[in-house]
């Protein structure tokens, strides 16, 4: 991960609902004989978000629209490193940081790097965002290094489960036509379109290429 740079500008601003026609209009599904509930096509969108998540890298994050969170933290007791701990709605993939207390801008870095440079670092402030997973529940840790930090801005990527359609959808423009691709191919595959599958994913594939290489 990086830091210490403003996060980039918010563009494009399309509903959840407008997603959802448009991939309407791709599939060739019209609301009076619709083949694909309105909620399936929710879940295919959402899958395709989280999908295009877990294979984009950091430096490609602001593709998609950030969210920002306040957290506190105090001293942790073991590692005398400033800490919190989130046990529910945690940030998905921490883009930017800002440290409140001493109004600057965070670098971002592992946990070990971080407890390397010592719980009172003097050369800008350093925090890690760990995640552990559990069987019941994923518990997110923030450490930072100096002590003098007591609060934290995080930016970071939206969750998407439980938007209304009239909520704005956290992709920028240049991510829509990959989205809506990568939903359509998992609706043709629930109809047993496997051709139709293969063509939308492989165009969706080949936008996402294209533009990684820009």
């Amino acid at each position: 991960m990086g830091g210490g740079n403003t996060p980039p500008t918010l563009r494009g601003n399309m509903l959840l609902s407008e997603l959802i026609t448009e991939l309407q209009y791709r599939l060739e599904d019209d609301s009076i004989n619709s083949r694909f509930p309105e909620v399936q096509k929710i879940d295919a969108i959402n899958n395709a978000y989280y999908s295009l998540l877990s294979i984009m890298d950091d430096k490609d994050l602001s593709k998609f629209k950030l969210t920002s969170t306040g957290i506190s933290l105090t001293t942790d007791n073991s590692s005398h490193f400033q800490y919190a701990r989130i046990d529910n709605n945690a940030p998905l993939r921490v883009m930017n940081a800002y440290d409140e207390s001493n109004r600057i801008w965070c670098t971002i870095t592992d946990k070990d790097t971080l407890f390397s440079y010592g719980n009172n670092y003097r050369y800008g402030t350093v925090i890690s965002v760990c995640k552990t997973y559990t069987p019941n529940s994923d518990i997110t840790v923030i450490y930072a290094t100096p002590s003098s930090v007591g609060s934290v801005t995080l930016w970071h990527i939206q969750e998407v489960d439980g938007m209304r359609t009239t909520d704005q959808y956290p992709v920028t423009d240049v991510l829509r036509p990959v989205i809506l691709g990568m939903a359509e191919s998992e609706l043709w595959r629930s109809d047993n379109a496997s051709t139709r599958a293969k063509e939308a994913y492989s165009e969706a594939i080949n936008i996402l290429s294209a533009q990684e290489k820009k």
